[in-house]
């Protein structure tokens, strides 16, 4: 399976086919879920007389692109383990925009699919979660994380070092 990516609660899935308006890929919810349908006429018509609409899906599209491009850099140039912070730290950034905690969250995805996504083996994914249990970075109870060193997993990410550490 290749994964594209793992949507939280207000994330838009599948701008990339507006213009197309057939997607390339499905999506399956890993966890009880309600989605919606844009209809894209109504949406294109509402946007010519709205310019915080056209501004709002611009923006949309941009973040699609930047976290796109995020997801290539990240397979092409982090080792295994700087790929897990990255994944790791970057839910708790979005979970955190929600509201929720960053230091405190859930992962509804498995081994597997955080595997295929990272671009990395289950085995490896496990052997990850144990190390960094191990080195005190995070806490893992089955899907339940707890994140204790941001600062050392910004480092393993490749992020700066001066990071502040959420709360």
């Amino acid at each position: 399976a290749i994964v594209f990516g793992f949507y939280l609660p207000g994330d838009v899935i599948g701008p990339e086919a507006i213009d197309k308006r057939v997607h390339g890929f499905s999506a399956v919810a890993l966890e009880t879920s309600s989605i919606g349908q844009i209809n894209y006429e109504r949406l294109q018509a509402l946007s010519q007389r709205t310019n915080t609409l056209q501004q709002l899906l611009t923006q949309l599209y941009q973040r699609e692109l930047a976290r796109e491009c995020a997801l290539l850099l990240l397979k092409s140039k982090k080792s295994a383990d700087g790929r897990m912070a990255s994944f790791l730290l970057d839910l708790s950034t979005r979970y955190a925009k929600r509201g929720y905690s960053p230091q405190e969250f859930n992962i509804s995805m498995s081994r597997t699919e955080i595997g295929d996504y990272l671009g990395l083996a289950s085995e490896t994914i496990s052997r990850i979660f144990g190390r960094f249990q191990d080195e005190a970075l995070v806490r893992i109870q089955r899907r339940h994380v707890q994140i204790l060193d941001h600062t050392r997993l910004a480092m393993l990410a490749g992020l700066s070092t001066t990071v502040e550490q959420q709360s």
